[in-house]
């Protein structure tokens, strides 16, 4: 019998067959247990292994450095390029191009950063959040957190809103927002007459508003009327 290449193998597997790759290899395994009379439990081996070296393969495809492309502006310097001022910190300060003011009460839209960024894969979205330091001073981002997406090309743009009684002036070259990336799940949407049982406890339902607070959750609970 020929032996086959399992390398060769793996260089063609499909990620999501893998319950069919299983199949075939224990099903031409245990054809050949009958032959030798050995014994059928031992069909399951190669599979593994051939398992553990796609994770591997996997493994590294994954290590390779995430790396933001970034285009600046015709009227941007590289001192708009996003920065980390430490090692740990998850979310890289977005700088303002121009100087501007937030009214109080009020907002101030389309705040200029100057560059352009290109997300390197498109299971991945940047959102833009407000800084802790401009937080305290009532200043947030009104649509926060701010989505881009990986397929978005154009500059970064920030909307403003000013909650406090005082204008807030920042210069150009100032942090006023920070962007952070993280993963994303994306699947097709399908209208079904029901859900499908779940496979946890739910004793939520469709409780919704302020369900969290009444001592019964779930379809069943009533709600807990205040009279002022």
């Amino acid at each position: 019998m020929k032996k086959r290449n399992v390398g060769d193998r793996f260089s063609r597997v499909d990620i999501n067959n893998f319950d069919g790759i299983r199949d075939e290899e224990n099903e031409g395994l245990n054809e050949r247990n009958d032959e030798d009379e050995g014994p059928a439990e031992t069909g399951r081996r190669p599979f593994r292994r051939y398992f553990r070296r796609f994770r591997r393969f996997n493994n590294r495809r994954y290590r390779r450095p995430f790396v933001i492309e970034v285009v600046l502006t015709e009227d941007a310097t590289t001192l708009q390029l996003p920065e980390r001022k430490t090692s740990g910190s998850a979310g890289a300060d977005l700088k303002a191009l121009v100087a501007g003011v937030i009214p109080a009460h009020g907002m101030l839209t389309g705040v200029r950063t100057g560059i352009k960024i290109k997300i390197p894969n498109k299971g991945t979205v940047g959102w833009i959040t407000p800084r802790s330091g401009m937080s305290s001073d009532g200043i947030t981002i009104i649509n926060a957190p701010g989505e881009i997406d990986s397929d978005y090309r154009g500059e970064i743009l920030i909307n403003f809103a000013n909650l406090s009684d005082k204008d807030y002036k920042f210069n150009a070259g100032d942090r006023i927002a920070q962007i952070t990336f993280t993963p994303v799940r994306t699947g097709p949407f399908n209208i079904v007459p029901e859900f499908s049982p779940d496979r946890f406890v739910n004793t939520r339902g469709e409780s919704g508003f302020g369900s969290t607070d009444e001592e019964n959750i779930g379809d069943d609970a009533e709600p807990v009327v205040t009279e002022n």
